[in-house]
């Protein structure tokens, strides 16, 4: 019971938003203890996107970034322009990537942006944006790594 209503309260500002959400990952790779090394080269950093919506949803996807920039940044965007090129309903967008969710509240409120790199994945979000109905994507940003307490996962 009582992680219902801490869940209603998460999504309060939203009450009226009748949509499904999408969680945007990115990861960069990893050296062995599990932590980027410091010694590893740009040039031979990976990284991965996927996008979560639930258990078993058909949209639920993730890939490699194929791109000479492979870092957290890139997987993140890259989720996102999946997500808006993807989405058939009103998507609420959840995100631990303070850049992206900035980025693209701004483009939500038609603002302009100019982003240093990544231009190619903004241009497609930017074009896939202005074809979708007003309200039909909103985003948040969420702490990293955390269970639904707001508590750091283990």
């Amino acid at each position: 019971m009582e992680e219902r209503s801490t869940r209603r309260k998460k999504t309060a500002s939203h009450k009226n938003f009748m949509s499904t959400t999408a969680v945007l990952v990115g990861t960069p790779s990893r050296s062995r203890s599990g932590f980027p090394s410091r010694r590893e080269q740009p040039r031979r950093q990976r990284a991965g996107w996927g996008v979560f919506y639930g258990h078993a949803h058909g949209l639920n996807d993730s890939g490699v970034v194929a791109t000479r920039a492979q870092d957290n940044l890139r997987a993140e965007t890259r989720a996102l322009a999946h997500v808006v090129s993807t989405a058939s309903v009103p998507t609420w967008i959840t995100s631990d990537c303070k850049l992206v969710v900035d980025f693209f509240s701004d483009i939500l409120a038609g603002r302009p942006i100019s982003p240093q790199r990544d231009q190619d994945l903004w241009g497609r979000i930017v074009a896939a944006i202005s074809v979708s109905p007003p309200g039909y994507f909103c985003i948040s940003w969420i702490k990293a790594h955390t269970n639904d307490d707001g508590d750091f996962d283990d």
